[in-house]
């Protein structure tokens, strides 16, 4: 007996996504004890797994942990715990084409995201040139109020009207998706 594979719908795995509990927890630990919100984290985590080399946990943990002090052991590795799966479900995700993005309508978040992604471009391996990391990340420049980042003669073309930021916000996960496509480890 032969067995057809043409009528097989495999469907998509669903996406993977933090609990509500653990998503509130990790935006409380933010918020308490880090320099980004969540959608800043978030944005940073997309940099980091677009790189074209691992950027370890201990090289980038530094960065989101604003006063490790503060926290008991315990919690610390909780947050630790919480960064670490937050940033593996980016990963898959990105490597599923599903990137997360914030709402295109909260300006406020897309800044946070895109300043958070310009970090995490900074920890990319100096193999790609920083000039080529911002050429491709120029809309997180523009939304995260960073022009001065880019080349003297590429800042012209990023100052925008509001109607041109909100253009840009509604592209945010087109434009990760497509530096993930280009520079991401296979």
């Amino acid at each position: 007996m032969r067995i057809s594979t043409a009528a097989i719908a495999v469907a998509a795995p669903p996406p993977l996504q933090l609990a509500p509990e653990e998503e509130g927890a990790l935006a409380t630990y933010l918020a308490a004890h880090s320099s980004y919100d969540l959608h800043g984290a978030v944005g940073l985590m997309h940099a980091l797994a677009s790189s074209p080399a691992p950027i370890p946990f201990t090289k980038w943990r530094s960065l989101v942990h604003r006063d490790e002090g503060a926290l008991s052991a315990r919690d610390l590795i909780v947050f630790d715990h919480l960064l670490c799966v937050a940033s593996t479900i980016v990963r898959v995700e990105l490597g599923q084409r599903r990137p997360f993005a914030p709402p295109s309508a909260d300006a406020a978040a897309c800044a946070s995201f895109a300043r958070g992604y310009l970090v995490g471009l900074e920890l990319w391996p100096s193999s790609v040139p920083r000039v080529d990391r911002l050429r491709c990340a120029a809309w997180a420049c523009a939304l995260g109020e960073r022009l001065d980042l880019l080349p003297a003669s590429d800042r012209a073309r990023f100052r925008l009207t509001e109607e041109g930021r909100a253009a840009l916000r509604r592209e945010i996960g087109r434009f990760i998706q497509l530096t993930h496509d280009i520079y991401a480890l296979a």
